[in-house]
């Protein structure tokens, strides 16, 4: 049977980036506080970590608070003075939404966005006269289709409310992995919102992949559809229908689950 795509429909606004690379943190660098107009030009140095590839992670929690415009790009300029003369590799430096209007400043000191959420944008600058070599930023979104069977070997199914598989017959329980969450996780936590029904994760069977999504937030991004397998956990599962998302949910036999017009 043909598994229908998750990412056409968007019950979720933010999907899982992954980045692949953690830069270990090593050592840390203190200035006295935040610059008031008077300070020394230590003063001036934002605080920072500097990791294993030589790369600054401004940490200042002068970032959250009251600094203005012009204080900010002053520091920022007598950072980045230090930091080059110190012939680091490439800075990263989260701006809260709060503080937008710092951004041009940011953007205006050859920084680029790298990633973003609801609370800050995170923008990146390599330093050196050399090729860019920082990690890319968010290059794939992560979804998973659940896969459960009972003890009969009838498969867990739903038919939704909206999406383009609103009115198209069963499919399988199917969402997003969400920040900071494992796949399998996921998969049990989708399959409970949807349907009720507590379920133990087994394996990933098999990955979609993607690079042509219908949503333009996520166009130029590669996507990824885990198929999970998972087991009922009780015997006698009490199916409850995710208010609003799912119209109805059953256990199908295979056999019937393969007549179904479900779409990739």
């Amino acid at each position: 049977f043909r598994v229908y795509d998750p990412f056409g429909r968007m019950r979720r606004a933010v999907g899982v980036a992954v980045c692949g690379l953690l830069r270990p943190r090593l050592q840390c660098r203190h200035c006295a506080g935040p610059f008031n107009g008077n300070a020394s030009n230590k003063d001036h140095l934002f605080d920072y970590t500097l990791d294993a590839f030589n790369t600054v992670e401004v940490t200042d929690e002068a970032l959250h608070g009251k600094l203005s415009k012009e204080a900010f790009r002053d520091r920022l300029m007598w950072s980045l003075s230090h930091w080059k003369a110190n012939e680091y590799k490439g800075v990263f430096l989260k701006v809260p939404t709060k503080n937008a209007d710092w951004m041009p400043v940011v953007v205006e000191a050859g920084f680029s966005p790298h990633l973003a959420d609801a609370s800050h944008v995170l923008f990146s600058l390599w330093l050196p006269e050399t090729p860019n070599v920082l990690p890319a930023g968010p290059s794939h979104n992560l979804a998973i289709t659940a896969y459960v069977l009972n003890a009969e070997g009838h498969v867990l199914c739903v038919k939704e409310r909206h999406g383009p598989s609103a009115g198209q017959g069963w499919k399988l329980p199917q969402g997003k992995v969400e920040a900071q969450e494992d796949v399998s996780g996921a998969a049990i936590r989708e399959v409970h919102e949807e349907t009720g029904v507590m379920a133990e994760f087994v394996k990933i069977c098999s990955i979609l992949e993607t690079q042509s999504v219908p949503i333009p937030v996520y166009r130029g991004f590669s996507s990824l559809l885990c198929i999970c397998l998972l087991r009922c956990m009780d015997p006698h599962p009490v199916i409850k229908c995710q208010e609003g998302e799912i119209e109805d949910a059953a256990w199908l036999p295979l056999e019937e689950l393969k007549q179904q017009p479900l779409f990739v």
